[in-house]
């Protein structure tokens, strides 16, 4: 109770409901054991030490890349991918070069890559990256690339053995000259989570129409050279 000269003012007090701080009013289930932690200055380091059958959260020096882990971690390890996917903000030629090594010397079988729009605008021209991508990356119709206002940094993939890995946190695909974070982590429902989110972007902002490839084109041109040709024999047959 406040007094004044002039007038009361009463000032009421608002508590919380005691159940509102109940650890029963949510379902979380609350982690017993903290995972490992780990400091990783450079892209080799992180993958020759890194344990992906548990889950770690790892600090990146400003120099890390993360494209160059994901290279050496699946190139190092001999890892066979059925499918690579990649959000990011960004990419450098150098990431791409990286990624079309992966395709061409069939480290990964499928390759789906998420970026922001902004990234495919500064960079849609003649001599810009995304023209660099299609050319260095559609390679036997493997490759899918989609553009939307993206902000996830998460590689995941799955291995033809079987392995589910996850690797997620603030770390865009080329470097940034900043300390990032990542968490790394071997789950097949986490990766289903973050497989289906790519499917749902994939299907409303794909780049590449993969129901026209240019060897169908050929292949349409001599089908129809062939009956061209036809066309004109009958013709002369007839006329005689």
């Amino acid at each position: 109770l406040c007094t004044s000269n002039k007038q009361t003012n009463l000032v009421m007090i608002k508590r919380r409901k005691k159940d509102a701080l109940s650890r029963d009013r949510y379902n979380i289930e609350m982690v017993q054991e903290p995972a490992p932690m780990a400091f990783y200055k450079n892209a080799k380091t992180f993958a020759d030490t890194i344990d992906i059958t548990k889950r770690t959260t790892c600090f990146l020096g400003g120099s890390f890349v993360f494209g160059d882990a994901v290279e050496a971690l699946i190139m190092d390890r001999g890892l066979e991918v059925e499918k690579l996917t990649i959000f990011s903000y960004s990419m450098s030629e150098n990431n791409i070069d990286s990624l079309n090594w992966l395709l061409e010397d069939e480290y990964v079988d499928e390759l789906t890559i998420i970026l922001s729009s902004f990234f495919f605008s500064d960079e849609k021209g003649a001599n810009g990256l995304v023209q660099y991508m299609i050319e260095q990356l559609d390679i036997s119709n493997r490759t899918q690339i989609a553009f939307c206002r993206n902000h996830i940094k998460a590689v995941i993939m799955k291995t033809v053995g079987g392995q589910h890995i996850v690797m997620y946190g603030s770390a865009n695909y080329r470097a940034a000259n900043c300390i990032e974070q990542l968490v790394v982590e071997p789950s097949k429902e986490l990766y289903d989570f973050y497989d289906n989110l790519a499917k749902d972007i994939v299907d409303k902002y794909k780049l590449i129409n993969k129901e026209v490839q240019t060897k169908d084109l050929h292949g349409l041109m001599d089908k129809l050279s062939e009956t061209h040709n036809e066309n004109l024999k009958k013709t002369h047959t007839l006329n005689n």
